[in-house]
């Protein structure tokens, strides 16, 4: 089942931190939605929509606030260090046809021929900075190192746009 966009519900301002962490116990994520031109509107989304609608559109996708959608990106993920669960979400309204730069992740496909030789892949760079309009953004940039032999290296010309 595909999500296209996620439904949010409104919260309100100054909730316990015991309060916070029974909705997060519920599967409701605090978020806050901001942008240029907007007051900051604090969310609840469910987490366990957000984290399948992440994974399968990344940074950027459409959410719901009061029946209105907007186009955002999934600016910062907040998450606990100790037990790596998420505890916050901040969403930022993009506009459509305004550049902006965002996060793509670099992903690396195929089995490489070195690695089945004994030698390890070493992937120094796990997201670029792209810079442009949101519909024309990748969710994700690949890198096929199927033909890789120990020793040899790949450079960002050789990446190739996935999804969209």
């Amino acid at each position: 089942m595909s999500v296209n966009i996620l439904k949010t519900d409104e919260r309100k301002l100054g909730l316990s931190r015991g309060e916070l962490m029974k909705e997060r116990k519920g599967g409701h994520l605090p978020a806050i939605l901001f942008g240029k031109g907007i007051e900051s509107v604090p969310l609840f989304v469910n987490q366990i929509e957000f984290q399948k609608i992440y994974k399968e559109k990344g940074k950027i996708f459409e959410i719901e606030v009061g029946g209105k959608k907007h186009l955002i990106n999934t600016k910062f993920i907040h998450k606990d260090p100790l037990h790596k669960l998420i505890y916050q979400v901040d969403f930022y309204k993009l506009q459509k046809g305004i550049e902006t730069t965002v996060k793509v992740p670099v992903k690396i496909i195929g089995d490489a021929a070195g690695v089945k030789a004994g030698g390890s892949i070493q992937q120094r760079q796990e997201t670029l900075e792209v810079k442009g309009t949101p519909m024309n953004i990748p969710e994700s940039y690949e890198i096929d190192v199927t033909a890789s032999e120990i020793g040899s290296s790949l450079h960002i010309k050789d990446l190739t746009a996935g999804g969209k």
